[in-house]
């Protein structure tokens, strides 16, 4: 965090609103977040992913495919698909089909096929 967001950070802390009631616990976990991420793996994200795409409920599944099959994470993780297993990967396609989205269903082919 540069001194500008954190001289932010601590003008904005100790305040409490209405409208941001939660924006002090918020700010502190800002700077937290950023060392949690450093101290996990790849492999242990992508089976944290897979794991909680697992055994997920139907709304779960459709964002799991709208995240992986999606343009942004195609093009910039596209090496991560290799990750999912070919088990979920046709649970995600069928998700998908089951749809009637054409542009999901064709997205989907292309990432999971």
């Amino acid at each position: 965090m540069d001194d500008r967001a954190h001289s932010a950070a601590r003008r904005v802390q100790g305040r409490s609103a209405a409208p941001g009631i939660a924006l002090g616990p918020l700010v502190r976990l800002a700077a937290a977040k950023h060392d949690c991420r450093q101290h996990r793996s790849v492999a242990e994200e992508h089976q944290a992913l897979v794991d909680a795409l697992t055994d997920a409920d139907d709304a779960i599944l459709d964002g799991g495919v709208r995240y992986l099959a999606g343009w942004t994470f195609v093009k910039t993780r596209g090496p991560d698909l290799a990750a999912v297993p070919p088990s979920l990967r046709e649970v995600l396609l069928s998700r998908a089909e089951s749809s009637g989205d054409g542009d999901k269903i064709q997205r989907a082919r292309r990432a999971f096929a």
